[in-house]
């Protein structure tokens, strides 16, 4: 599986990432920081990556009007920290393949997971 982490994504998601022998590409550092949500996403779809963020925006802005889009996963909690994150992160990536994400929203927040 192919994941394109947002700039708002912890960091440490690339090792979890990387110690599964799995595909990342992680925005920052790549001189495209800071661009338009629409256009950091379409470089996830470049890639055929899911997009991974905490930016609630993503439900309603992107999923809901660009279709067809390879999965987003939001991890919106109400007081987020890296290390609560990377537990959802952890359980979304045992709980989920590339077979069942192509043109999904998961939504996961402190106490649920909701796919649209």
């Amino acid at each position: 599986m192919k994941y394109f982490l947002d700039e708002n994504f912890p960091k440490k998601a690339l090792q979890i990432i990387e110690a599964r022998s799995e595909v990342v590409t992680d925005i920052r550092g790549s001189g495209k920081e800071g661009l338009k949500d629409n256009v950091i996403f379409e470089l996830a779809q470049e890639e055929k990556a899911l997009f991974c963020t905490t930016d609630r925006d993503f439900l309603t802005q992107v999923h809901f009007v660009r279709r067809p889009h390879c999965g987003i996963l939001v991890i919106a909690l109400s007081n987020p920290n890296a290390r609560l994150i990377l537990e959802k992160f952890n359980w979304f990536i045992d709980n989920f393949s590339e077979a069942n994400i192509s043109e999904k929203c998961f939504y996961i927040t402190d106490n649920n997971c909701k796919i649209f």
